[in-house]
């Protein structure tokens, strides 16, 4: 990169912070930091517009000048202009917040135009995607805001866990893991879509994550273990979403039979819910996720994909070999964006394990643990959330142990 003029230190506001701006757009330019979200770009505008600032006195202007690019700007903008005000910080702090006067003792020059109004650029929509080349100072703002449009939420905005403007379809939404994923999903900021066989139950689920977040959301009624019902279930949710930026393949099933007695039905039956249906639904969801360059899919395994116990045998079988669908279709879809991951939960408290367990294998599965205890749904969406958000960008083609250390032994 070429080196950048020293600015005239009495020039206006707008003019100033527009060269501040133009500077950042270089070395964005140059940092080409798609897949690092802007930490690069920021750093190198940041040093490079020290490099040029000359003496004390100029970064204090140039601090001032951030530190109102940060208030009024949004996005990787704001980003920007808060990582220059922290690099600034420590030079100038002994220097105070002083002006310094025009040469004619008049004072700094007004800006010819409210910052406001240079920067006062309608937001770009969710779906828009950067230009090959940055424009500009006097586009520079529209150009680098390519997120989701902000949302209104506390928890997680403006982190690597944000997920504003993300839409999450979870399969088995009604209840247990899946209701405790949704919600959590919903908290970081994505509008969610259920699917299960329980009308009741969905309609219930959904009202309580939408009164407690916030969010937007929808449902409908399948049942997994049909084809016809996984062709429904997608096309649904994208007529009425619009999209799906998330898929979990939660529903799952278990009948404990030995290996002598497993009847052809049951096999058939838990292959088509435990591993087929994964297959199918993200068949479906795919191609739009492609078109978009960004996914996030997660499927459900299981610690019985890993070890096993009698008569799991359908049920481990299957298990197992959603780790090597998640594996391969990651290197399938890792070129467009999309990352593909497994979570294998360990004893969690569950209408499935409660039901099937008596309370000897209760007791059993908790001592084996290295917490020594079932774990709570709620502390599966900590690891969820990290998959499906920027935050966990990088992983993919894993499976994730969410067992308190029950497979450790």
């Amino acid at each position: 990169m070429e080196p950048m003029p020293k600015l005239d230190r009495v020039a206006g506001m707008r003019e100033q912070l527009e060269a501040l701006l133009g500077r950042v757009a270089d070395a964005i330019n140059e940092a080409r930091a798609w897949r690092s979200p802007w930490r690069g770009a920021k750093r190198a505008a940041a040093d490079a517009l020290l490099n040029y600032v000359g003496d004390r006195r100029g970064m204090i202007r140039y601090r001032e000048f951030a530190e109102k690019g940060w208030q009024i700007g949004s996005g990787p903008t704001e980003a920007c202009c808060k990582t220059l005000t922290q690099r600034l910080k420590g030079p100038t702090e002994a220097l105070g917040r002083r002006q310094r006067r025009s040469p004619d003792g008049a004072g700094i020059a007004p800006p010819k135009r409210p910052v406001e109004e240079v920067l006062d650029k309608p937001t770009p929509p969710n779906d828009w995607r950067p230009p090959e080349k940055f424009a500009r100072p006097s586009e520079i703002v529209v150009a680098v805001d390519t997120g989701p449009r902000p949302r209104d939420t506390t928890r997680m905005k403006q982190t690597p866990f944000d997920l504003s403007g993300r839409v999450a379809l979870i399969t088995g939404g009604n209840k247990g893991l899946g209701a405790a994923m949704a919600r959590g999903l919903a908290e970081a900021g994505a509008d969610i879509f259920l699917a299960s066989r329980n009308e009741p139950e969905l309609q219930s689920s959904l009202a309580d994550i939408l009164a407690a977040t916030g969010r937007k959301g929808g449902y409908t009624v399948a049942d997994v273990s049909v084809r016809a019902d996984i062709t429904r279930l997608a096309k649904t949710a994208l007529d009425v979403m619009g999209r799906v930026d998330i898929l979990i393949n939660n529903a799952g099933m278990n009948a404990p039979q030995a290996i002598d007695a497993i009847t052809d039905e049951t096999w058939d039956r838990i292959l088509e819910v435990n591993l087929s249906s994964i297959m199918a639904l993200t068949r479906a969801l795919a191609p739009q996720m492609k078109e978009r360059k960004w996914g996030r899919v997660i499927h459900i395994s299981s610690i019985m994909g890993e070890v096993s116990k009698e008569k799991r045998n359908a049920y481990s079988a299957t298990k197992a070999a959603v780790r090597g669908l998640a594996r391969a279709s990651a290197i399938d879809l890792g070129p467009f964006g999309i990352t593909v991951n497994c979570i294998a939960p360990g004893p969690f408290t569950t209408d499935m394990p409660m039901s099937l367990l008596s309370d000897a294998e209760k007791k059993a599965f908790a001592d084996r643990t290295a917490l020594g205890r079932w774990g709570d749904p709620v502390e599966l969406v900590g690891p969820t959330v990290m998959l499906c958000s920027d935050a966990g960008s990088y992983i993919t083609g894993q499976t994730i142990f969410v067992d308190g250390g029950y497979t450790a032994r």
